[in-house]
């Protein structure tokens, strides 16, 4: 991991791949943000609620 880690400073590397890198390593450690789990330790899924009428013919 710590050539991975040089890479993502080497700022000769394009920005992109640098960006893809840290983000892999911040998801090692974290999880994916689906994946995350809130303090109580159950998965963090909440529902999107949209408010109002809908639009969209029936």
């Amino acid at each position: 991991m710590a050539a991975l880690h040089d890479i993502s400073e080497d700022e000769s590397v394009n920005i992109k791949v640098r960006a893809d890198i840290k983000r892999w390593m911040v998801e090692m450690v974290y999880g994916k943000a689906a994946q995350a789990m809130d303090m109580s330790g159950e998965m963090a899924f909440k529902p999107v609620v949209f408010g109002g009428e809908s639009d969209i013919a029936d």
